[in-house]
């Protein structure tokens, strides 16, 4: 349903879009309908096997009698999606070939395209979309599902998929916030969460040269453009503690990373300053 004031302050109108019939694991945290609005915040999309989208603009009325579509037509379960920045795409994972792959989906016309072509038994998921809408990110598992890289493909059909960074940890990938994969809205960082410390914490990757770098005292960029393909860039920690970090959302401007913290049971959450944390990670902080 979506909610709505009603105009005279009488409080919120409630009108239900549709109604979904739903399996024993659409109630799994990070597995169900994925609800989720576009940027402009003139849609919504969610997941019942296949992706539908209704645009959520108007008023309750006009809600109360508008019919949602389905936009995808895979004839398969989409496993995770993430709308682009301009709101015009969805990137998804769905398993149709036997492996889970990554799609590009037109939202104008369901026009769907495979990107990722991975045939070694490998798993793409949790995919997202870099700030400029130039590229896609997301996780690739091994046929262990501990192994796993952080990849990014460039959306003009001119480069391969390249390692961004090498990891291995022991998440339930099928709820993407686990992993927590999130490109910055206005740079070219993301984060993503890892054990490689001992502990679950919260990491800064660079994906490509970028005013940050400079800023960040080249932290974030140890190794050539060179490099990068075999996977040689190490993460940084955003706030190392031994604790576990989670749930991270970056502020609009991409300066500050809100997340939680689970320090022995004391739950916190925590806006950190990325510029002021990478330079210097040692730094106490609340």
């Amino acid at each position: 349903g979506v909610g709505g004031g009603d105009g005279d302050g009488g409080g919120a109108t409630i009108t239900t879009l549709q109604e979904v019939e739903l399996g024993g694991s659409d109630f799994l945290p990070g597995t169900g309908l994925q609800l989720s609005a576009s940027p402009d915040r003139q849609q919504l999309a969610w997941v019942s096997d296949e992706v539908y989208i209704v645009s959520v603009a108007g008023t309750a009325s006009e809600l109360a009698a508008r019919q949602s579509r389905q936009l995808t037509r895979l004839g398969c379960r989409v496993e995770s999606y993430a709308w682009s920045p301009d709101g015009r795409r969805l990137v998804l994972s769905a398993n149709r070939l036997g492996h889970f792959q990554l799609w590009l989906v037109e939202l104008a016309d369901g026009a769907t395209r495979r990107i990722t072509s991975e045939s070694s038994g490998a798993v793409d998921i949790n995919p997202t979309f870099t700030f400029d809408n130039k590229a896609v990110l997301w996780a690739r598992l091994d046929a262990t599902w501990c192994h796993h890289a952080i990849m990014m493909q460039e959306l003009d059909g001119q480069h391969e998929p390249t390692v961004v960074a090498q990891d291995r940890d022991f998440f339930n990938y099928m709820k993407k916030d686990h992993l927590g994969l999130k490109a910055s809205p206005a740079s070219s960082l993301a984060c993503f969460r890892s054990q490689r410390s001992g502990h679950t914490n919260i990491y800064l990757i660079e994906l490509s040269d970028s005013k940050w770098s400079c800023r960040l005292d080249c932290r974030l960029t140890q190794t050539v453009a060179a490099d990068r393909g075999r996977g040689a860039v190490e993460p940084l920690p955003l706030c190392p503690e031994e604790a576990e970090q989670g749930g991270a959302v970056w502020s609009p401007d991409g300066s500050c990373i809100a997340f939680t913290t689970n320090r022995n049971g004391t739950h916190a959450v925590v806006v950190a300053s990325v510029l002021q944390h990478a330079r210097n990670p040692g730094e106490p902080w609340q």
